[in-house]
């Protein structure tokens, strides 16, 4: 098996850094920027922290180390913990359990009312466009009921849409309503994870339309069952524009909060005068190990790639093609461009793919398996690989370099 001349793996950091496994001097290591401070991830214990500014989020949600990126999204709640709640009908007792981010932040929700449904709302802050599909989420944990509610009340027009969740993570849409309904956005998948501690994060996107704003609801005892009594715990929550539920953001009372682009390069150093020293201008091999969100909506496209290096008639990328699918793109001398697609992605998917480069031809692999040959000249017309975040989350794993091209035998290896 041939010698790496570049290894990333998300291991050590430190701000603005990710540190080369190979070299492993400290002139490969890869820039990371973007961040304000906003971003959080999740450790290997399954808590959620809020990173520093400029520091690589190490994200396990996958159960793998993965540098996590992301596309910019703001958290329009104002105030996203359990002390900002306002109750209706219920009555509050904040800091009354510890959440997945380790603060004792959730508050407990108690209906004692047999004649309405209580609840507890976050408050929406101004949206920055009314038209566009939005996404809702919040941590929920059940206490002695066996239905949860949650839902949007849109602004003054009085419009709701409501969604019932089982102890066993189930969530279905409750048509029992006397008010407007609004509808979930068309191929939009409602959204459900366990986390630590007994907590579920429930999120759905929806298409406002002409409401400013929103509230986002939770009734501990059901929308539907006004004599019921009971209680749950309710965490953090979060209301982004976008079409699919993002990392949490937490934000302050009466204000909004922003979490960056995500962005990762390899750029020149005194042992890479060129990124292109880690391969060949017209030979190599670039192995990329990552995982991607599940489609939000059917059709969805994002033409920014989430992994791109070199530049117009000569560049290899990964992106998104259409909201079910993931595209490895090699564009050649000529112009001319070659694109393998890795089946109809319906959930969260991991892969390895490998560009196997000679001037003449480039070879796709994918998953152990040679995908696609161009039989073009290839060349690479720039330098510093990147990595972003575009459209919905990817999880990088690994980033392997070599100066060589593989043989058929060594890029099985590396992509089984």
């Amino acid at each position: 098996m041939k010698t790496p001349t570049f290894l990333l793996k998300p291991s050590a950091y430190k701000t603005n850094k990710l540190y080369a496994i190979i070299p492993s001097d400290g002139n490969g290591d890869a820039t990371v920027s973007g961040y304000v401070g906003n971003g959080t991830r999740q450790d290997e214990y399954g808590i959620i922290e809020t990173v520093a500014t400029d520091t690589p989020r190490l994200d396990y949600k996958q159960g793998i180390p993965g540098v996590l990126l992301e596309p910019t999204r703001k958290n329009f709640l104002a105030g996203s913990d359990g002390d900002s709640l306002t109750a209706v009908s219920s009555t509050l007792t904040t800091s009354a359990a510890i959440t997945p981010t380790g603060n004792k932040k959730g508050a407990k929700c108690l209906d004692a009312s047999d004649s309405v449904a209580g609840y507890a709302y976050y408050v929406g802050g101004a949206l920055d466009n009314i038209t566009a599909r939005h996404t809702a989420s919040v941590f929920v944990k059940f206490g002695d009921t066996d239905t949860i509610s949650i839902g949007i009340e849109s602004g003054t027009f009085a419009r709701y849409l409501i969604l019932d969740l089982d102890r066993d993570g189930n969530l279905t849409t409750n048509t029992n309503l006397t008010h407007t309904l609004l509808t979930l956005s068309s191929g939009t998948q409602v959204f459900v994870e366990k986390h630590v501690f007994g907590w579920f994060r429930v999120g759905f996107s929806w298409t406002m339309s002409t409401d400013a704003n929103a509230n986002l609801r939770v009734y501990p005892c059901g929308y539907t069952d006004v004599s019921q009594q009971g209680f749950c715990y309710i965490g953090e929550g979060m209301m982004e524009e976008g079409t699919c539920m993002s990392s949490f953001i937490p934000s302050v009372a009466s204000a909004t909060t922003t979490r960056n682009t995500d962005t990762l390069s390899v750029g020149a150093s005194a042992f890479l005068p060129s990124s292109l020293d880690i391969v060949g201008v017209t030979t190599g091999a670039v192995l990329i190990h990552f995982t991607v969100e599940s489609p939000p909506v059917v059709g969805a496209s994002s033409t920014t790639p989430f992994f791109t290096w070199g530049g117009t008639n000569g560049r290899i990328s990964l992106r998104r093609s259409s909201g079910t699918m993931v595209l490895a793109r090699v564009e050649n001398k000529d112009a001319t461009e070659e694109d393998v697609t890795m089946g109809v992605e319906t959930a969260t998917s991991t892969h390895k793919v490998l560009f196997n480069i000679a001037d003449t031809n480039v070879d796709v692999w994918v998953d152990g398996t040679k995908s696609a040959s161009t039989a073009k000249d290839f060349a690479f017309a720039g330098n510093n690989p990147s990595f972003a975040g575009a459209g919905q989350a990817s999880w990088i794993h690994e980033f392997t370099c070599w100066r060589d091209e593989l043989t058929d035998a060594e890029a099985l290896k590396v992509t089984s």
